[in-house]
């Protein structure tokens, strides 16, 4: 009788504990995953007192850039429209008339993905995905470009622009979420640094 109870005991005891063990991780697989981002160096936009140029054609290229191709121009043309850097933008419908001042954009990027991102998986592997809210994996999105300021077919100034931005989340963030979270910030860090660069050159837009 001992024996039975005794056994019994154990019994209830270690189910509860996997139910405890099994409601500790569904809590943390349906709480909310956090997640937050770094802009590398960020940089503060730069209004001109008047519009650089009336009209500009903005040409670009970012099929390069292997996670956000096609959001390059856009993101830039509103960007410098709605800072009031030129009046009017032509993109990416070109005048068919002679076209005023060319500003072409070469863009690259990537993703680097944390670099111990595998071991930290593999630890959550073997604690029974316990750390799976706690562990934290950080992904960098980067674009990087060369910029041309053309008049006439002649190159009257060029500069480079960088941005960067890490992605911090858990392992079972939504990749949707924080992916369009971070191209948002780094494509917006992105046109702010053109904005500015091309504020420091006025002597490349004759009025």
């Amino acid at each position: 009788m001992e024996n039975y109870q005794r056994t019994t005991y154990q019994t209830t005891f270690r189910a509860r504990i996997k139910t405890i063990l099994f409601s500790c991780v569904l809590t943390l697989l349906l709480a909310s995953c956090g997640i937050s981002y770094n802009i590398h160096d960020p940089t503060s936009s730069l209004h001109p007192i008047a519009p650089l140029a009336k009209e500009i054609v903005l040409q670009v290229d970012d099929t390069g850039l292997r996670w956000g191709t096609g959001q390059v121009g856009e993101v830039v043309k509103n960007h410098l429209i709605n800072n009031e850097v030129f009046e009017k933008v032509n993109y990416p419908i070109f005048p068919r008339y002679k076209g005023p001042i060319k500003i072409q954009i070469l863009a690259q990027g990537d993703i680097d993905e944390d670099g111990i991102g595998v071991l930290k998986a593999i630890l959550t592997g073997l604690l029974f995905l316990l750390p799976v809210g706690i562990i934290q994996y950080e992904d960098t999105f980067v674009i990087e470009a060369d910029i041309k300021v053309t008049q006439e077919g002649r190159v009257v100034g060029s500069f480079k622009i960088k941005s960067e931005v890490d992605a911090n989340h858990t392992l079972f963030s939504r990749a949707h979420q924080y992916t369009v979270g971070a191209q948002k910030l780094v494509l917006e860090e992105f046109a702010k640094r053109i904005s500015v660069e091309l504020n420091h050159h006025p002597e490349w837009f004759p009025r």
